[in-house]
């Protein structure tokens, strides 16, 4: 564990809380600095809000003299050497049994927290319409106005809402008494990012996101982390930097393997069915990943396409049927609203992340988020000839990943390590034709 008043980085699992603090609801703030344990902090792509706890050492009986009811603040700082701190808030939602240690005064007990948004959320509601409004206008006023908590001081805490504008036409909307996760999520199903329907709506440690994955996609890597068969060394003379991007362990969540899976839910092709209750008519739409992925607009991480193209086209588009139907002339001009096609693209750019999902554990680094592209360099596991064979990359394995979530452990004992969840939707190399094995 790094010395508080460091702030340059001597080992890989370096960290620095600078103030833990729990305040009541009264607004009394009690500095629990030397009494945690462990914190843990989750950020997913696919969550709206950040999630997690703090372990307390309790020698004060805090439970009782704070008190602790339920509507408790948490506000956490901490650091990696030699980068910006990271100031959060949070909202308690729960809390563990309390334990006594055998033979002391002492008690242990866990918090379990949210974003102050996740509160915010359940307390409001939104029955509002909006005419001729882009939907990124929409959701940065629903943001704005329902999502914003101001501190006891009058200030507003350091997160922001980053939305990307691009989103099509203006339109009109209604929003029947949703709450703002629902109205947000509903919107981000609608919007359109050059033909990529994927926006979704996230928290990182910094900011929140509306914004398409698409784009995400396309952002430069912002580090490259390498596994290798060389154990992490804990010497303080090795360049720290350097091991900090060393890749501990890693896992394959999804191994690209489960292609029927992936065909019944609409990954390679679909038929989209359209029923316009005016004209009593049937449209049919067929969706094929082959024209999607050719697309220049289609946004993705690599060049080449999970399967061989050959075998999309064996896939039956019936296999995934999704229905929708339409009001000609209705009074709501929004056009992604009943477009079956915008409903089989988003299902299957969502799916294709699913192509290959890895695991990683790696030393803690602050600056890591959801959302960021890094790059994987991960070892052949074939027989080595020579010696110089030994750096031979995984051609299938590495490459660029996004980011789907992160994981942020922070021991007292152990230090600061990160569990990364990562994805990619296209490979660096296509698919041999042949059978390369044996010989």
């Amino acid at each position: 564990m790094a010395d508080i008043l460091k702030d340059t980085l001597s080992s890989v699992n370096d960290v620095q809380i600078l103030k833990l603090q729990i305040q009541n609801h009264a607004g009394v703030k009690v500095d629990c600095t030397e009494m945690w344990i462990d914190i843990e902090i989750y950020e997913s792509i696919h969550n709206n809000v950040l999630t997690g706890s703090v372990t307390i050492h309790d020698t004060v009986n805090l439970i009782r003299n704070t008190p602790i009811i339920g509507k408790e603040k948490v506000y956490i700082t901490f650091k990696t050497p030699s980068v910006d701190s990271t100031v959060k808030r949070f909202s308690v939602y729960d809390m563990s049994v309390k334990e006594r240690i055998p033979g002391k005064q002492d008690a242990i007990f866990t918090l379990q927290f949210a974003s102050t948004q996740y509160e915010l959320d359940y307390n409001r509601r939104i029955s509002k319409s909006f005419t001729n409004t882009k939907l990124s206008t929409v959701a940065k006023k629903v943001f704005n106005n329902f999502l914003v908590d101001k501190d006891d001081d009058g200030s507003v805490p350091q997160s922001s809402f980053k939305v990307t504008e691009d989103t099509g036409k203006p339109t009109n909307i209604v929003i029947p008494n949703w709450t703002p996760f629902q109205t947000l999520n509903w919107l981000a199903e609608k919007c359109d990012y050059y033909e990529n329907y994927d926006y979704m709506f996230f928290e990182t440690l910094d900011n929140f996101y509306f914004t398409p994955l698409s784009l995400l996609k396309t952002k430069p890597a912002v580090a490259t982390y390498k596994y290798t068969s060389e154990a992490i060394k804990e010497d303080s003379l090795r360049n720290v930097n350097e091991e900090m991007k060393k890749i501990v362990t890693y896992s394959e969540v999804q191994n690209g393997c489960k292609k029927a899976e992936m065909e019944m839910e609409g990954t390679f092709t679909s038929l989209g069915v359209t029923y316009d209750m005016t004209y009593k008519k049937i449209n049919y739409n067929l969706f094929s990943y082959i024209q999607d992925f050719q697309n220049s607009n289609t946004g993705r991480l690599s060049t080449q396409p999970m399967v061989p193209l050959t075998t999309v086209q064996k896939i039956a588009p019936q296999v995934k049927m999704i229905y929708r139907q339409k009001n000609s002339y209705n009074h709501n001009d929004i056009e992604t609203q009943y477009n079956v096609l915008s409903c089989q693209k988003r299902f299957s750019h969502l799916l294709r992340n699913n192509a290959k999902v890895l695991k990683l554990e790696i030393a803690g680094d602050s600056r890591r988020r959801v959302g960021q592209v890094i790059n994987v360099n991960i070892i052949s596991a074939e027989f080595l000839r020579t010696k110089d064979d030994s750096s031979i990359l995984d051609g299938h394995l590495s490459g660029r990943y996004l980011i789907t979530a992160v994981g942020h452990h922070i021991g007292k004992n152990d230090g600061y390590h990160m569990g990364l969840e990562v994805v990619r939707d296209s490979f660096e190399e296509a698919y041999p034709d042949t059978v390369n094995v044996g010989n």
